[in-house]
């Protein structure tokens, strides 16, 4: 949730950085979020999200879980370390399984992407060089075509493990309002 102002210069800029690395991960996150940026009135009184931003001093931006029940404060002068914590705290009370251990395997399964596309561009570069050397005719340029062809069925199927990995987590079943009212005995 983002929140406009009138009197700071506060972006959501800070939420990426010039590295590539800090925002892939960022990126591999927020793939179970959806932003929404409201605007400077919602802190008026009869803004139907006020309550949003009741407090005395409300934020510019939080993350928060579909139900309300986890709500995690963000501004612009956090770290990466913050960011991915606050993310992850977000996830994890919303989803059954481990936010972290998904996210480590959608990295490795990037790093294989990008493996996957440097060797289809070194085979289509191989192509090329056979075709102005041997011409169409040529025994290896059928080879290097069947080795390309190869290569790319290979990464569709990093693609389809790494939409796999974003569904793993699955949603959390909602309480409703009587289950979460309920006192276990004992407690």
């Amino acid at each position: 949730m983002l929140r406009e102002c009138k009197t700071c210069n506060g972006t959501d800029d800070a939420l990426l950085s010039r590295g590539k690395v800090d925002n892939e991960r960022t990126f591999l996150l927020s793939r179970w979020f959806h932003c929404v940026k409201l605007p400077v009135d919602v802190l008026e009184k009869d803004h139907p999200f006020h309550n949003l931003f009741d407090e005395k001093d409300p934020e510019h931006m939080f993350l928060g879980s579909a139900d309300g029940s986890v709500r995690k404060a963000l501004e612009s002068e956090r770290s990466r370390v913050e960011l991915w914590d606050a993310m992850t705290a977000v996830l994890r009370g919303s989803y059954q399984k481990e936010p972290e251990s998904t996210v480590k395997k959608m990295q490795k399964l990037i790093d294989e992407f990008d493996r996957a596309d440097e060797q289809l561009l070194a085979l289509e570069q191989r192509i090329d060089a056979l075709l102005e050397s041997e011409g169409p005719d040529s025994k290896k340029l059928k080879k290097a075509k069947e080795e390309l062809e190869s290569a790319r069925k290979q990464r569709e199927e990093v693609f389809r493990s790494l939409d796999q990995a974003t569904a793993e987590l699955k949603l959390r079943k909602p309480q409703s309002k009587t289950e979460a009212g309920k006192v276990e005995p004992g407690k």
